[in-house]
């Protein structure tokens, strides 16, 4: 997906990455947003980017068509989006660990879910939303996208 938004550099989006638990998880079982993740699937390469706390993600990711990745640290997280280019990626997520991959990505989304949202994922993000099924309609829909964040 090609991104033009003013006040930005030109962007062709290729990867979208997704915190687990607290984003698109809540007590480590994914929220139903499957066909939205499905969705995204066919236009990029999805990631979702996990310790798995709770040790069951493999499971709860059985009818969707992401990549898992295991990520213990922030650190991590931000070493993973260095391997893709971090110019090509939408980062989406709510925890502090998340801030090196939303402070890297060429669009970061906060997610204030269940968890809340940290102020460090926050501080590294473009824009904040009040649930990951807003911050997927960023993505689908980036005519929002461009509204928001357009100098």
């Amino acid at each position: 997906m090609k991104l033009e938004i003013p006040g930005y550099e030109s962007m062709m989006i290729h990867h979208i990455l997704f915190d687990y638990n607290g984003t698109i998880a809540n007590d480590g079982h994914l929220l139903n947003i499957q066909p939205l993740l499905n969705a995204l699937s066919k236009d990029f390469k999805v990631y979702v980017l996990t310790g798995d706390t709770y040790g069951n993600v493999r499971e709860q990711f059985q009818m969707t068509n992401v990549t898992l990745v295991e990520t213990k640290t922030g650190l991590e997280k931000g070493e993973f989006i260095e391997t893709l280019n971090p110019k090509t990626c939408i980062a989406i997520g709510n925890g502090t660990i998340d801030r090196h991959m939303l402070k890297k990505a060429a669009i970061s989304i906060a997610v204030i879910g269940h968890e809340g949202c940290s102020t460090q994922a926050i501080l590294n993000s473009d824009l904040v939303v009040k649930s990951i099924e807003e911050a997927i309609s960023l993505i689908v829909n980036p005519i929002k996208l461009i509204a928001t964040l357009k100098e």
